[in-house]
């Protein structure tokens, strides 16, 4: 039974991955133009008709305009690939987030569920403080997985890398002026 239940969540997980992985390879098409609302459907064909034809092509314009030295050659190509992959996850953020939070909420239910009918289908005593510690250590996994959902970036950068990064610079910081403090800085100059 739980050999089937880690082969059905690995495949709903490798169907997430490959639906955002298609996502952020089919929305480049549409990154430079969103949508707009109230068109036909019938395809444009007036840009791929000369697709084979290269008379159009001409090469002095090109090394003009990306070998000049005035703009760099790649500078356009991340420029359009950023804006896509932009524009995919900017689609794709409001659904991504609905169902992640869904899977959570109902993982940790399932994760309850067998949690408890782990420890209460043991022959050995429950020990009842084991038993919180771990449904705590879970709870507050849950906790954090969701306020990161919920807020974002700007929720881990506040609450989690900057308060990391600060205490490392003010160790930093203790320990380069204890250093400066020993050093006999006469010497450091030339002994003047």
């Amino acid at each position: 039974m739980i050999n089937k239940l880690k082969n059905l969540f690995c495949l709903f997980l490798i169907l997430v991955i490959g639906a955002f992985a298609l996502c952020t390879i089919i929305a480049p098409a549409y990154a430079d133009t969103p949508p707009a609302t109230g068109t036909s459907n019938s395809p444009d064909t007036s840009s791929t008709d000369n697709i084979a034809d290269n008379s159009n092509c001409k090469y002095s314009e090109l090394q003009k305009k990306y070998m000049d030295g005035s703009t760099c050659w790649y500078c356009l190509i991340v420029g359009k690939m950023t804006g896509a992959y932009l524009y995919a996850a900017s689609l794709v953020i409001p659904t991504v987030k609905t169902l992640s939070l869904m899977v959570l909420r109902y993982g940790f239910l399932i994760w309850l569920a067998l949690f408890i009918l782990k420890q209460v289908s043991s022959l050995s005593p429950v020990s009842s403080g084991k038993f919180l510690q771990e449904l705590l250590i879970m709870g507050f996994k849950v906790l954090l997985a969701t306020l990161i959902i919920n807020n974002g970036i700007p929720f881990l950068n506040a609450y989690l890398m900057t308060p990391i990064i600060d205490t490392g610079i003010d160790i930093g910081n203790s320990i380069f002026n204890e250093l400066a403090g020993n050093m006999d800085i006469e010497n450091l100059e030339g002994g003047k």
